[in-house]
């Protein structure tokens, strides 16, 4: 009888050791869902918080391109005014070239027309005496 006690006793230890254990266990299991449900949750927050980042660097990207497109078109019409200005003085200092020969070339046929004007008065002179 003795002997069947201690295995009572030995059966009913082992039952609350395993009471323990699984209830330890139960736990366990409940602490790791909590951490996987807090897990989900971070990932959710992180993935949200990443589509906002990529959202703004695109918008970011977006304006750089913009800046970068108007720099280009308003370097590209500085450039276009800068070619028209500089025909504009190519061609008035061409025109002022062909004035400045255009008026070397009537002074010299003043100076011819007096030369002639001075040989005319000269032979007049002479037919007259």
């Amino acid at each position: 009888k003795s002997e069947i006690e201690a295995l009572r006793r030995r059966l009913d230890d082992r039952q609350v050791e395993f009471h323990a254990v699984s209830s330890e266990q139960v736990v366990n299991l409940q602490e790791k869902a909590e951490q996987f449900d807090k897990l989900k949750e971070l990932m959710s927050f992180n993935e949200a918080e990443r589509l906002e980042l990529a959202s703004k660097l695109e918008h970011v990207v977006n304006g750089q391109a913009l800046v970068e497109m108007r720099e280009k078109a308003t370097y590209q019409r500085l450039q276009d005014e800068l070619t028209s200005h500089c025909d504009k003085l190519l061609h008035a200092h061409r025109e002022n070239e062909a004035k400045q020969l255009t008026i070397k070339a009537l002074e010299q046929r003043v100076q011819d027309a007096a030369r002639l004007e001075v040989q005319l008065e000269t032979a007049r002179q002479h037919d007259v005496r």
